[in-house]
């Protein structure tokens, strides 16, 4: 396993603005660089940098492995057709990137200002 660590900083000030295609070129420079080291695959670890994972898709010099199909997968083994969600405004709004394809994702579209301060 081999690991890149990205400036937490910057990836938040992107996701809260909604600002995608600078973040990706970070993410894909970092990529290059587990590429570069022998990794095979890159998986985003964190929900907050998929604020821009079809921006990266389209960039990265690796696959990249979804941490959010896994979580669609289970939730519709298990009978479960919609999810509530909270997180950041981005995320409320975009309903999780859009990454969701098989689960309707929840949220309280009136309260999402309010709900993002204060996550």
């Amino acid at each position: 396993m081999t690991l890149s660590h990205g400036d937490i900083h910057t990836l938040i000030k992107y996701n809260l603005a909604d600002i995608r295609a600078p973040q990706a070129r970070i993410f894909a420079d970092q990529i290059a660089e587990l590429n570069g080291a022998g990794a095979e695959v890159a998986a985003l670890t964190s929900l907050g940098a998929f604020c821009c994972f079809d921006e990266l898709v389209a960039i990265s010099p690796l696959p990249l492995v979804s941490a959010v199909t896994p979580l669609d997968r289970y939730l519709v083994e298990d009978g479960i057709r919609r999810v509530g969600q909270l997180g950041t405004r981005v995320v409320m709004r975009t309903r999780l990137y859009r990454q969701l394809e098989q689960t309707e994702a929840m949220v309280l579209d009136a309260e999402i200002e309010t709900l993002g301060k204060s996550y």
